[in-house]
């Protein structure tokens, strides 16, 4: 029995030996999936950091064409309201010019037309005073030769009724005289 429980004893050993081998075996594939799980873990958290890293660049990039397209919407919109601005600028100071000018042009015309009328009426007046005076000058004219007419007219009456009696000598006998009328006037 000795010899049995020695048996025992050695398998017992055995046993444990290979219990032991057993937990060995066991503690390093603990070991290693403890190892594996440290090395995932590890890997998760560089993954988490690189997509940090992208997402963080990712945002940075986003964030500096926002900036940009910002600054380029703020830089139009201020180009563009310095533009109108000038534009209407530009479109009131050639308004007041043209006002200026129609003003201008308006007393132009109102100052040639004032003179057109005023030499208009000086021709009319110059033409009326003309016209009087050829008149008068013509009516005067006229009773100088009607006067002068009936002075001559009157002269040469009374040189027949005088002249006769002074001048009997000279003249020759008188021929007998006509019952037909005699016009008044002088013969032609």
């Amino acid at each position: 029995m000795r010899d049995q429980a020695r048996e025992a004893g050695f398998a017992a050993l055995g046993a444990v030996d290979a219990a032991v081998e057993v937990v060995k075996d066991r503690a390093e594939e603990v070991v290693k999936a403890a190892e594996d799980v440290r090395v995932r873990a590890t890997k998760a958290v560089d993954q988490a950091a690189g997509r940090g890293k992208r997402v963080a660049g990712r945002a940075r990039a986003s964030a500096k064409k926002a900036t940009t397209r910002a600054r380029g919407a703020a830089e139009r919109a201020a180009s563009q309201a310095s533009s109108a601005a000038r534009k209407a600028r530009s479109q009131v100071r050639s308004g007041a010019k043209s006002v200026q000018r129609g003003a201008a042009k308006k007393a132009s015309t109102a100052k040639r037309s004032t003179a057109q009328r005023t030499s208009r009426a000086k021709k009319s007046t110059a033409k009326k005073v003309s016209t009087v005076k050829r008149s008068a000058a013509q009516r005067t004219s006229r009773a100088k030769k009607s006067a002068a007419k009936k002075v001559g007219a009157a002269k040469r009456s009374v040189a027949k009724r005088t002249g006769g009696a002074k001048k009997s000598t000279s003249r020759k006998p008188a021929a007998r005289k006509s019952t037909a009328k005699r016009s008044s006037g002088p013969r032609r």
